[in-house]
């Protein structure tokens, strides 16, 4: 085990006194930021991934309910809830 020196209290003390500029009307304004040159071009990277991601999907659910309309068509599978066959 390692000694651990204690927390000397003037360090405590030079956080308080710091100086903060309050006396300023902009002490805590934040500037825009500026669009870079590659915005254009991730924004179009973006769209096109949502575009695929969303023909996806879209062929998924076909592919389900294709899937689910030919299981209720065989005899007796779903079809007849609580009936006698």
């Amino acid at each position: 085990m390692g000694y651990i020196a204690p927390i000397q209290p003037d360090l405590y003390f030079q956080y308080i006194n710091r100086p903060a500029p309050q006396d300023k009307e902009d002490y805590a304004k934040v500037t825009k930021v500026t669009r870079t040159f590659h915005d254009k071009v991730y924004r179009e990277l973006e769209k096109k991934e949502d575009l695929v991601a969303e023909a996806e999907t879209k062929v998924q659910q076909k592919k389900r309910e294709r899937f689910v309309r030919d299981m209720f068509m065989e005899e007796g599978k779903g079809v007849h809830i609580n009936t006698y066959i």
